[in-house]
């Protein structure tokens, strides 16, 4: 306080501007700048997750009405079992001797096993059993026998048409 008054009137009035343009520009610099700066950042992830879930129910609305134009589209398998079906669509598609072992899994599930077959037909049967039966993968692992291209996997098929 001695320090204070022994100042003179026009260095304390200098000196209090001093501290009043100090105080702004901290309050400024480290607290109101990063607020609206992460106000903004805020604003504009907001807004991206808003598109975000915009484009997905326009994306689930299609997969609804392409659900619905699709259900009708399906090959008929007759009374044919989805283990019966995936074992001789596999044989016609040159998998079947690499089928070792094929089980229900669930209400309208089957787990395959498949040793040494050659990866790109398996892909092509798996899209085409999608794509004609509505047969889906819900879980797949594949991994390589060493030789080119052959692969011994494990395939979780679900009919969806079973569902529905």
């Amino acid at each position: 306080m001695n320090w204070w008054q022994q100042r003179q009137p026009r260095e304390q009035r200098a000196l209090l501007l001093a501290a009043v343009v100090i105080a702004a520009t901290l309050f400024w610099y480290g607290l109101w700048q990063p607020l609206q700066q992460g106000m903004a950042r805020a604003q504009a992830r907001l807004d991206n997750l808003r598109q975000a879930v915009a484009w997905m129910q326009q994306a689930e609305q299609q997969v609804a009405q392409l659900k619905k134009k699709r259900g009708t589209g399906f090959k008929d398998r007759g009374r044919q079992s989805l283990l019966t079906l995936l074992d001789q669509s596999a044989r016609l598609q040159g998998l079947g001797d690499g089928i070792r072992r094929g089980e229900r899994s669930g209400d309208q599930g089957v787990r395959l096993w498949l040793e040494g077959v050659q990866f790109d037909p398996l892909i092509l049967w798996i899209e085409r059993m999608e794509r004609e039966y509505g047969i889906v993968v819900e879980e797949f692992s594949a991994e390589s026998t060493g030789l080119p291209g052959q692969v011994n996997a494990r395939v979780r098929f679900v009919d969806t048409q079973a569902t529905q």
